[in-house]
């Protein structure tokens, strides 16, 4: 929509042009602070999504004896693609069905439609923020033994390293 800004006493004709160009920048800057706002709010979900990735590929090293690491990691994995990605979206698809089985009653339907269907998808979808919202508590949980159990690590390792030297230095001989 066109606004109307009383530049035509001042201007004459040339007002309406002069109308026209300050409701172009007026509409470039508001599409311009609409994208920056977006990139700003995109960009922030973005990092804090992969500082997840960081900072647990990480902590599973550093608790995790040397020789047990690509385990971890495999065992890692394994369950976060395999439980997480497999019953995520089964779980996420199911409520999706009940959700929209239950508009549908509430609307007195008979049959269902696309909307009883995008309803309870939508509904279902709030399983994605609240599941983050678990696994930043769980991972703040975990974070509260996260230095004692890098310290037993590292005891466990020179420990094991203090028997392998001893080992080695042992005479073997049969007398």
């Amino acid at each position: 929509m066109i606004t109307v800004i009383p530049v035509g006493p001042i201007c004459g004709d040339s007002g309406k042009i002069i109308k026209v160009v300050i409701q172009y920048f007026c509409a470039a800057f508001q599409v311009l602070l609409d994208f920056l706002c977006f990139l700003l709010l995109y960009g922030s979900g973005w990092v804090l999504f992969f500082m997840y990735y960081v900072s647990v590929y990480t902590a599973v090293q550093d608790v995790v004896e040397p020789r047990l690491r690509a385990t971890a990691m495999a065992v890692y994995f394994a369950a976060q693609y395999l439980v997480g990605s497999t019953l995520g979206t089964t779980l996420v698809g199911g409520l999706s069905d009940f959700f929209a089985k239950q508009e549908m009653v509430a609307a007195g339907a008979v049959a269902m439609t696309d909307a009883f269907k995008g309803l309870g998808l939508h509904f279902a979808m709030f399983m994605v923020p609240l599941m983050l919202l678990v696994t930043g508590l769980v991972l703040l949980m975990a974070s509260r033994s996260f230095v004692g159990d890098v310290g037993r690590l590292e005891r466990t390792v020179q420990a094991s390293k203090i028997n392998h030297d001893a080992l080695k230095h042992t005479d073997l001989t049969c007398a």
